[in-house]
């Protein structure tokens, strides 16, 4: 019965995306004159998808946290506050940044981007290794973590590699003034996570079978990008 409920959901929310973008693409049109109306866009659209998101996600957090258990769940949610850490590390300032200097000189916009993408990964890469050693570390010290946990955040971590350049190239589409480009996306990948997860839960993968499932959704939303 749950998974029947979790299942329409996700097919409403399919549909309703859909039909939100096909009645935006009918009756919108871009208007570069009206300084209001582009700040309305950009500020509506991101919002709305925003809140289809996070209801998404505050359903299926329902049915995973029964499928779970308080321990599991608790474990998940702390592979995801520990991940989270290490994404701020990687990121903080650079999408602001390329966003300012990018709508500034748009002739540039490539040079932005890829050199903004090479400081992310250059950083990344060179710090996972000292962060997930820290990790093991604690794990073998302490034992608190548990073997499933430092798996699930290796797992994301590997994830938060592409979902890194997909916030690299959002802040391009902002630079743009195309704030709904990125947001459609969003609540698109929230859909497919959503889907992919349920398939992970029920051939028994547990929250590391979510934690993978990131890889691959953080995989398409870059390439959809």
């Amino acid at each position: 019965f749950r998974l029947g409920g979790v299942t329409s959901t996700i097919s409403i929310a399919t549909l309703l995306l859909f039909g939100i973008i096909w009645v935006w693409q009918v009756f919108y049109t871009e208007n570069t004159s009206s300084e209001v109306r582009t700040v309305a866009k950009n500020s509506l659209a991101p919002m709305g998808f925003n809140l289809l998101n996070r209801s998404i996600d505050f359903i299926f957090a329902m049915f995973y946290l029964r499928m779970l258990g308080p321990s599991e769940a608790g474990n998940y949610a702390t592979a995801i506050v520990i991940i989270g850490w290490f994404e701020i590390w990687t990121n903080f300032g650079l999408n602001t940044w390329l966003t300012r200097e990018a709508s500034r000189n748009r002739d540039s916009i490539n040079q932005y981007l890829s050199n903004s993408t090479i400081f992310r990964l250059v950083l990344g890469l060179l710090t996972m290794p000292v962060f997930l050693g820290a990790i093991a570390l604690y794990q073998r010290n302490t034992g608190l973590l548990g073997g499933d946990t430092v798996l699930a955040i290796i797992l994301l971590a590997i994830g938060m590699i592409f979902s890194s350049i997909s916030t690299g190239l959002t802040a391009v589409f902002y630079a743009y003034e195309k704030a709904e480009h990125p947001a459609a996306v969003s609540s698109f990948s929230t859909i497919l996570k959503v889907a992919l997860g349920l398939i992970a839960l029920i051939l028994g993968y547990g929250f590391v079978g979510l934690a993978g499932v990131s890889i691959m959704v953080n995989v398409i939303t870059m390439i959809t990008l």
